[in-house]
């Protein structure tokens, strides 16, 4: 029976040959704790209500997911029929919601396991000591990519069930699957004089995600960062310079280096006559439909874009990383007897999945920089080094409705041992001009390596969802996301 580790997954069939699983969870040491059940579709978002699985609600809308309680030898437990399973369900994530002091510090070990007509076939045990003070936790994940899967995820939630569920858009089912909810008081007997005081509301948390604990980076993985003197606080970051992306009939070809840490090799293409000519965005909008600028502060905020500009044509979508390494350079030169610090080296990239499941890693580490005039139709500028670009660093994606899911990252190659001292922001403006911020002003510290926001295709329109995530490389990155990536060693 193996014992997988957080980010390990394995197809099912290797694991179990049954249709019909059992998924056990089973806790020690919180006062209190709930175990429920999502069904997620392929946008990331709950099918609907009926989904969200658990005591309040035991059973799926089709049945063929139902919650049965202490079952197996686990204190929750659900009953999965694989070929029963709606089409339009992307995978069933399995999460932990806790109440009282201390969240997942508080349990002494716990496990999620897949059982079959053999026995138990694989376990994810936790403990206290792979988490802080999260109340929430995935615990781990079974989803459809070809064919069914396993992940063990581990991922915690400082801002309790309702920053979990906000992650799949169910915020509002916060009060229904919190662990009073789940489980609420016993009433006293009939003959007590006074009447049983209604359960009390989920505790509060403040918002956020807590990411993985930090591990051991891989050899090689960077340089080691500069220290950050104490006691300079980054300056305001300076406004992007927008203008007019390169026009593809014109942009480089990619360079030919080959792939390297964290980059995976572009995706393959089959022989083909020329495609047509991407149009290149305009320089300013010329009466299209300005939405105006829009911060998005808090990791889940979101907001869509048309995926036409209103002349009919393809809206591109221009998005700009920017630091404040100018301003650190001049004031610590200053104040430092004429020592040199090294300004620090960030890089824009993305990992995006296309509509016809094609995916692959955009980014200066590796050499890849994509391509204005064929698939992907995503095009990165250049690799701003030492921050002396004032624009900083462009990714420019020609044809959104080619994308069905993007994620945007910044990773700091050298010059700084996280985003604490970096002041970076990344910003969005589409072809009609709307622009979309997003500042990174909850940094993680001794990470080096942001998801910094979500781009999705909803068919509707193209959705930009902050998402301010830190991990300590690529390969975490991708095993949260899910896209499923071989990472090989590198550098520039």
């Amino acid at each position: 029976m193996p014992t997988f580790i957080r980010g390990q997954k394995s197809k099912l069939a290797d694991l179990l040959p049954d249709d019909e699983l059992l998924v056990g969870v089973d806790v020690t040491g919180p006062p209190s704790a709930s175990v429920f059940c999502l069904g997620i579709d392929a946008a990331g978002r709950l099918l609907e209500d009926g989904w969200a699985i658990g005591a309040a609600r035991p059973a799926s809308p089709d049945g063929s997911v139902s919650y049965l309680g202490p079952a197996g030898g686990d204190e929750h437990a659900f009953r999965v029929t694989l070929g029963r399973l709606p089409a339009t369900l992307g995978r069933l994530v399995v999460c932990l919601s806790l109440d009282g002091q201390g969240g997942m510090r508080a349990v002494s070990q716990g496990h999620i396991r897949l059982s079959g007509t053999g026995g138990e076939a694989v376990r994810f045990p936790v403990s206290a000591a792979d988490f802080a003070d999260e109340q929430a936790v995935i615990l781990g994940e079974i989803y459809r990519k070809d064919v069914w899967r396993f992940a063990a995820v581990g991922q915690g939630f400082s801002g309790g069930v309702a920053a979990l569920l906000a992650k799949y858009g169910a915020g509002h089912l916060a009060s229904q699957l919190g662990p009073v909810a789940a489980a609420p008081a016993a009433a006293p007997p009939p003959a007590a004089p006074v009447p049983p005081a209604p359960p009390a509301p989920p505790a509060a948390a403040p918002p956020g995600y807590a990411p993985p604990p930090a591990a051991a980076p891989d050899p090689g993985y960077a340089p080691p960062p500069a220290a950050v003197p104490p006691g300079y606080a980054a300056p305001p970051p300076v406004a992007p310079v927008w203008g007019a992306p390169p026009d593809p009939a014109a942009a480089p070809p990619a360079p030919a280096a080959a792939p390297g840490w964290g980059q995976p090799p572009p995706a393959p293409q089959p022989p083909q006559a020329p495609a047509p000519q991407p149009p290149p965005a305009p320089a300013a909008p010329t009466g299209g439909v300005n939405l105006g600028k829009v911060t998005l502060a808090k990791q889940g905020e979101a907001r869509t874009v048309s995926l036409r500009k209103s002349d009919g044509a393809s809206n591109p979508l221009h998005f700009n990383l920017n630091w404040s390494a100018n301003q650190q350079k001049k004031r610590r030169g200053f104040l430092s007897m004429g020592g040199t610090h090294q300004a620090p080296d960030l890089d824009l990239g993305c990992m995006f999945e296309m509509v016809d499941g094609q995916a692959s890693v955009i980014q200066p580490l590796g050499g890849y920089f994509g391509n204005a005039h064929d698939a992907p139709w995503i095009l990165l500028d250049k690799d701003d080094r030492t921050g002396a670009a004032s624009d900083g660093e462009n990714l420019y994606v020609y044809r959104p409705d080619m994308i069905r899911r993007m994620v945007v990252f910044a990773l700091i190659y050298e010059g700084a041992a996280d985003f604490q001292s970096v002041g970076g922001y990344l910003s969005m403006r589409d072809g009609d001009g709307s622009e979309t911020l997003v500042e990174l002003n909850n940094p993680d510290a001794n990470r080096t390596f942001c998801a910094i926001a979500l781009v999705t295709n909803t068919g509707h329109g193209i959705e930009i969802r902050k998402e301010e995530r830190y991990f300590t490389r690529h390969r975490e990155c991708d095993a949260f996301y899910q896209f499923g990536f071989d990472w090989t060693p590198g550098h520039k």
